[in-house]
Parts: structure tokens; sequence; C-alpha cells
């Protein structure tokens, strides 16, 4: 009777360990997105975590491309420092940011306090306004203007 309590015992700890292992270690989703950080800070009375906003733009309908805006929490685990380190800086840049993180099974007090978590911080490239091509300079205008009635010498 104890061998059987012995191994029983064994396959409760080891199944145990291999959810908890599942849950802590394993994730849902690898993804990214692009925004502007507004918020980024270290939080937490007796587990310090950092704790982030992201302002992420999302089209309603394509036709008129009507804009909706929506915050994107997200955690960073403290051993990430590089990750830290860019996103403290680009929060006060208001740069816009393309971001890698994993979505976690499951949300640990010590962690975070979302399921996501952010691996790679990268700064987008600037994009330049066009002019317009509509604008007319004056330069441009032609002397003569060619009319439809009027037949064209070659």
């Amino acid at each position: 009777m104890k061998k059987v309590m012995w191994i029983v015992t064994i396959l409760v700890i080891l199944i145990s360990v291999g959810i908890f292992s599942f849950y802590y270690f394993g994730y849902y989703q690898k993804s990214e997105l692009t925004g502007i950080v507004i918020a980024f800070a270290e939080k937490g009375t007796f587990y310090k975590t950092y704790e982030g906003e992201v302002k992420i733009k999302s089209f309603e309908k394509v036709e008129d491309q009507s804009s909706k805006t929506e915050l994107f929490k997200f955690s960073v685990e403290k051993k990430d420092e590089d990750v830290i380190n860019m996103l403290k800086e680009v929060m006060l840049s208001g740069d816009e940011v393309r971001m890698e993180f994993i979505q976690r099974h499951a949300k640990f007090f010590w962690r975070g306090d979302t399921e996501f978590f952010i691996k790679r911080v990268s700064i987008m490239p600037k994009v330049e306004e066009k002019s317009d091509d509509n604008d007319v300079q004056e330069d441009s205008i032609p002397d003569e203007i060619y009319s439809p009635d009027e037949e064209m010498i070659i």
C-alpha cells in the first residue's frame, strides 16, 4: 500500500510540474504591432514589474479610411533590459515603433499585469509627407494653351 501511495504522489507532482511549466514557459501567440508608446513604468509594491501602453490605430472602413485609436497594454520581463531601455527612449521621443510580442497562456503576479510580453522593439522609419502633384507651379504653366478645336502641327 505504501508503494502505491509513493507512485501516486510522484505522478501527481510530475503532472503538477508539467502543467505549471506549460503555463509558465509556453505561449499562445507570437505577433507584432506598430504604434506610439504613451506610458511605460515600473509598478508593484512587493514584485516590481514593467508595464506600458501603446496607442495603435485600426481602420474601421476601407472606403473612407476612418481610423479608431485603441490602447494595447503590455508587460516586459526584467531580464529584457535592452527592451526596457528602448521603450524608455521612444516614450519620450514619440516615435512610432514596431513591437514583437508573445501572449502567454496565463498571468503570474510576479511576472506582469498582462498576458502580453514585449520581446523586441524597433523604431519605424519616418514617412516623409509627399507634396501634392496636383499643385501647379507658376513656372509650369505653358504660354500657349492647346485647344482640341485647333489642329496640331507636327
